[in-house]
This record gives C-alpha cells, structure tokens and sequence, in this order.
C-alpha cells in the first residue's frame, strides 16, 4: 500500500474555512462566482481586481491570500503602485 501524496492547500482554502464560509458564501461576498473561487483554490493565479475583492471580501491581507500576485506585482512596479492605489490601472 501507498502512501497518498501530500495535499497541497492554498493560502484563500485556509482563510475560507478558519472564517466558516463556503465557497458559494464567499463568491457572494466578493462578488465572482462559486467557479471562480474553485479554481483559486486549486492554484490559478486572479486578475488583481479579482484578488482585491475577494481579499476585501475575507477582512486579509492580499499579499497573504494570493501570494502570487504579489510576486507578479513586485515584478511590476506599475501594478504595485497600482495595488497601492486601488485603481486596478497601471498609472501612466
């Protein structure tokens, strides 16, 4: 007998279920669909706009939910200006 591989859980699935929410409770929150949240959770990287909202959505920290993005943000000083901003836009 094998031992089963180790499961890989995403920092938004921890958040998500330390604060009680199903995925259908958080999409309502956040404003995107129940699909949307599945496919974050099993590891694809959201538009910025999307991980604000659902960032917003749980009270936490973006960096710490999705830390990809933050990764692509310092990349990009546009988007992490942005970030900051709010805007969703790289400033000019």
């Amino acid at each position: 007998m094998s031992a089963a591989p180790p499961c890989q859980v995403s920092a938004l699935s921890l958040e998500r279920f330390r604060q009680r929410l199903t995925q259908h409770d958080l999409a309502l929150r956040a404003g995107v669909s129940r699909e949307t949240i599945s496919r974050l959770e099993r590891g694809e990287t959201p538009q910025l706009r999307t991980a604000r909202a659902i960032a917003r959505a749980l009270r936490g920290d973006l960096d710490r939910i999705f830390p990809a993005t933050s990764e692509a943000r310092a990349g990009n000083p546009g988007l992490a200006k942005s970030a900051v901003m709010g805007d969703g836009h790289a400033p000019d």
